[in-house]
């Protein structure tokens, strides 16, 4: 792909955005930094191409120009509208960086600002039956280093549903085989503390001790150490899993299911805590999950959940409710013309 070139207002503000803004002002992730990387990089030769311009000005892209982005997105790339509204989140905080850093062509970044999200049918999400998750325990080979590795692999997202990204992220530090914790790095940069079960605790203690190869100095503190004996990426822990499930030849419960080989593990640790007795609040926090609504989607995955747990979780979300408010408050006067207005809807 070819580099983008843009003036140098233009270019500075990108500087500006990567070096600084992102990582100082907003304390977003490295991941994040990367996302909102790939998205400019579409985006940036996207105008050049279809505006036929040697540079960019921020003050020449117009909303319309964002929407045909996105509409490129959906039509020539088949990206999803998840992708899509991925794509313009990045673009959004960019604009919203220089409406404040811009004191002019603040009219068109209002514009940009309102451009909207777009809906779409979540998919069910993929999860396996605990006899489902004995058979891909089987399928490994634990007479070998790889082996050995990516059973412990499996078992940690079984334990402990995390993210691929945070399994990557894992520390010698972060393990406490005494206390039998783990302290794991989430989205947002937020760290959250979980104990994890004896038979991981176990299963780590081992490789710690007798297979972890020796890494590149680079990568001397990380906790599970690939091949190359550098860190694991999210590509490679993706890639144990989905080769193990095919190995053991594990389906789909339901063939509109949406499956994401590590994620799906993830969605399965869920519904074993749920089945374990967890609270909403205990799974959100072993999750690292910013909020209940996103934990609250597994309540429709398993029809044996007791009935008390989606009572629970009502109670739960009605004591995050405000307070109330007084009839006078939320009183309203409308004209009888917008009340006939809106009979006709």
């Amino acid at each position: 792909m070819n580099v983008p070139t843009c003036n140098d207002d233009f270019g500075s503000l990108i500087k500006y955005f990567f070096r600084e803004y992102l990582p100082t002002h907003k304390g977003v992730s490295v991941n994040t930094i990367k996302s909102y990387r790939d998205t400019f990089k579409l985006f940036l030769s996207w105008i050049l191409k279809n505006k036929q311009c040697k540079s960019i000005d921020v003050g020449k892209i117009k909303p319309m120009d964002i929407l045909n982005f996105l509409k490129f997105l959906e039509e020539s790339r088949l990206n999803s509208a998840q992708t899509r509204n991925v794509r313009l989140a990045a673009i959004k905080v960019f604009f919203s960086m220089c409406y404040v850093k811009r004191a002019t062509d603040k009219r068109e970044l209002e514009a940009i600002l309102f451009i909207p999200m777009k809906r779409f049918n979540k998919p069910l999400i993929d999860f396996f039956d605990h006899d489902d998750v004995l058979r891909v325990f089987s399928a490994v080979d634990r007479s070998n280093l790889a082996g050995v590795r990516d059973y412990l692999i499996l078992n940690l997202l079984y334990d402990t549903g995390m993210r691929a990204s945070e399994i990557c992220g894992l520390r010698i530090q972060n393990f406490d085989s005494i206390n039998e914790t783990l302290e794991i790095l989430g989205k947002g940069n937020r760290w959250r503390k979980i104990r994890i079960w004896p038979r991981t605790n176990q299963l780590l203690i081992d490789y710690v001790n007798n297979w972890r190869s020796v890494p590149k100095h680079l990568y001397k503190d990380h906790l599970l150490i690939s091949h190359r004996r550098e860190a694991l990426t999210r590509f490679g822990i993706h890639k144990i899993c989905g080769k193990y499930l095919k190995k053991a030849k594990i389906k789909k419960q339901l063939s509109n299911t949406k499956r994401s080989s590590a994620h799906s593990w993830r969605h399965t640790a869920a519904v074993n805590m749920l089945r374990m007795g967890l609270s909403i609040q205990e799974i959100k926090v072993r999750l690292g999950h910013a909020n209940s609504d996103t934990t609250a989607k597994y309540l429709n995955l398993d029809l044996s959940i007791k009935r008390e747990r989606v009572a629970e979780f009502i109670r739960f979300t009605e004591a995050l409710l405000p307070v109330k408010a007084s009839a006078e408050s939320l009183a309203w006067q409308a004209s009888d013309e917008v009340l006939r207005y809106l009979e006709t809807l």
